[in-house]
C-alpha cells in the first residue's frame, strides 16, 4: 500500500506535468492544443490532497471556465425603461421641478399671516427690591411679596403671541407667485422635454442597432455568395468552361464586397455600443434585441443569439 507522503508527491508531480503541458501541444496529449485555451483550462485539473487520521483524501475539481454571463434580452419598452431610470438629463430636470416647486410654495407664503409665540422663565434668586428700608420681616426680602404685581416675583413667566399679516406691497407678492407659477411651469415642461428627448434618442438606437445588425447579415450573405460564386468560376475554369477573365471579375466583385462587411460590422458595433450608453449597460454586457412586430432577434454582438453566433465570432 502507498503511503501518504508518497501519493502525495507523486499526485503532485502529474498535477505539475498537466498545467506544464497545457503549453506544449496539449495536456499530455488527452486534449489537443487545437481545441484553443478555453479547452485546455476546461480540461485542466486542479488536485487537492489531504491527509486526515492516516487516510488520503484525494479531490479532483474540473477547473471550468468562467461561466458567461446571461444575456440582457431587450425589448424597446424595456430599454425606455432602464435608459430613463439611468440618465442624468431626467435626474436633473426632475430636480429643477422640485426646486420650482419649492420655490413656488415660498412665493405663496408671503400671502399669508404670520403668527409667532414666545415663551419665557426667569428666576430671580437675588431682588433689587432688598435694598428698600420698607421690608418686613413677615415679607422676607421681598416687601411687595404679599402684593400680587407683575414685578418682584421670584419665578416670573413670560408668554407672547404675534401675528402680522401684508396688507399692501405694491403688488410685490402677486408678481412674485407669478414668476414661481412660471418657474414651476417651465420646469415641468423641461422635465416633460427631456422624457421624450430620452424616448426619442433610445427609440431610435435600438431601431439602428437593429437595422445594423440586420444590414451586417445582408452583407455577410453576399460575401458567401461572392465566395461562392468565385469557386463555382474557379472551378470551370480548371475544366476549360469558364474564361480567365471570368474568373478575375468574380474575384473582384468579392474583394468588393468585404469592404462592405467590415463597413457594416463597424456600423453595428457602433449602434450596439450608443445604445448600450444609453440603457447603461457595459460594452462587455451581451445584448439581444426582440424587435416587436417581426421575427428577428438581433445579437449585440457576443454571440447570445444562436442565429447570430457566427456573426458575432467573425
Amino acid at each position: 500500500m502507498m503511503k501518504p507522503i508518497h501519493a502525495m508527491r507523486t499526485l503532485l508531480q502529474v498535477a505539475g506535468m498537466l498545467v506544464a503541458g497545457r503549453g506544449r501541444g496539449g495536456l499530455l496529449g488527452f486534449w489537443p492544443a487545437s481545441r484553443g485555451r478555453q479547452g485546455a483550462a476546461a480540461a485542466g485539473a486542479l488536485v487537492g490532497v489531504r491527509v486526515a487520521g492516516g487516510s488520503l483524501l484525494v479531490l479532483a475539481l474540473a477547473a471550468a471556465p468562467a461561466m458567461a454571463q446571461a444575456p440582457v434580452r431587450l425589448t424597446l419598452a424595456e430599454a425606455l425603461a432602464r435608459a430613463e431610470a439611468a440618465s442624468e438629463t431626467v435626474a436633473i430636470a426632475e430636480a429643477g421641478v422640485l426646486r420650482a416647486r419649492g420655490e413656488s410654495q415660498q412665493a405663496r407664503s408671503g400671502l399669508l399671516p404670520s403668527v409667532g409665540a414666545t415663551v419665557g422663565y426667569a428666576r430671580t434668586l437675588e431682588s433689587e427690591y432688598e435694598a428698600l428700608s420698607g421690608a418686613s420681616p413677615d415679607t422676607g426680602s421681598n416687601p411687595f411679596a404679599g402684593m400680587k404685581l407683575p414685578f418682584g416675583q421670584a419665578n416670573r413667566y413670560d408668554l407672547g403671541v404675534s401675528a402680522s399679516q401684508t396688507v399692501f406691497a405694491g403688488g410685490r407678492v402677486r408678481a412674485r407667485n407669478r414668476i414661481a407659477g412660471s418657474g414651476r411651469r417651465h420646469a415641468e415642461i423641461g422635465l416633460v422635454s427631456a422624457r421624450a428627448q430620452l424616448a426619442l434618442d433610445v427609440t431610435r438606437a435600438f431601431y439602428d442597432a437593429s437595422l445594423s445588425d440586420r444590414l451586417a447579415s445582408i452583407a455577410e450573405a453576399s460575401l458567401a455568395q461572392a465566395e461562392q460564386t468565385l469557386a463555382h468560376v474557379q472551378a470551370g475554369q480548371r475544366v476549360g468552361e469558364r474564361a480567365e477573365f471570368d474568373a478575375l471579375r468574380a474575384q473582384v466583385a468579392r474583394d468588393n464586397q468585404r469592404p462592405q462587411v467590415i463597413q457594416r460590422r463597424t456600423d453595428r458595433d457602433l449602434a450596439y455600443m450608443r445604445l448600450k450608453q444609453l440603457v447603461n449597460l457595459g460594452d462587455a454586457d451581451s445584448v439581444v434585441l426582440v424587435v416587436p412586430g417581426s421575427d428577428l432577434v438581433a445579437d449585440g454582438g457576443h454571440g447570445a443569439a444562436p442565429d447570430a453566433a457566427a456573426r458575432a465570432g467573425s
